[in-house]
């Protein structure tokens, strides 16, 4: 996978704190482009001039921007670069998601399914579409509306799993603690 970085500071440590959590992802950094920002565009992030900038540039890569963007800035930027965009959240996730054992990947897939929820918005075409009946019946429920359903239910399972794991971890411990079990 390969991407161009959009970076708003022109402090180079911020630069190669980003591309090293590219690399933890295997993401190979083509192109760096520096948005020098005085207010921050609701919309957008960046400025149009800048957009069109990264569009030129632009073939098979990706978009990963250095602070966090809202929902509606994602959406907005994948339509107009017509490709994936992300942030330094999604980077530090999947890098968390990728080595985390046992109980801490419960923990991290909570964290992605809250990122994620708010973005489902214009992440993919397929969500648009409508699902379900014709005619009397109804249009029926548009995909976004599924998924979104699909993850809070994940959400509501992971973190009973969650309290689950915490609850009997504490009974062990409890165990320990009553039998004078020496922890070290």
């Amino acid at each position: 996978m390969k991407a161009i970085l959009v970076l708003t500071s022109t402090n180079p440590f911020y630069e190669e704190e980003l591309k090293s959590l590219c690399e933890a992802c295997h993401i190979e950094v083509i192109d760096v482009v520096i948005q020098k920002l005085e207010k921050i565009n609701p919309a957008t992030y960046i400025g149009k001039g800048k957009i069109e900038e990264i569009k030129l540039k632009l073939q098979d890569e990706m978009i990963i921007f250095d602070d966090e963007l809202t929902p509606l800035q994602v959406k907005n930027l994948t339509d107009l670069l017509e490709t994936e965009v992300t942030d330094r959240t999604d980077l530090i996730l999947r890098i968390f998601d990728e080595r985390a054992k046992t109980k801490a990947k419960l923990q991290v897939e909570i964290a992605r399914d809250q990122y994620l929820l708010p973005r489902l918005v214009g992440m993919q075409e397929h969500m648009s579409h409508q699902q379900g009946g014709s005619g009397f019946r109804g249009s029926g429920e548009k995909q976004i509306e599924l998924d979104r359903r699909i993850i809070a239910r994940k959400l509501a399972r992971s973190r009973k799993e969650l309290a689950e794991i915490v609850k009997q971890r504490q009974v062990q411990r409890q165990r320990r603690k009553n039998n004078e079990i020496p922890v070290i």
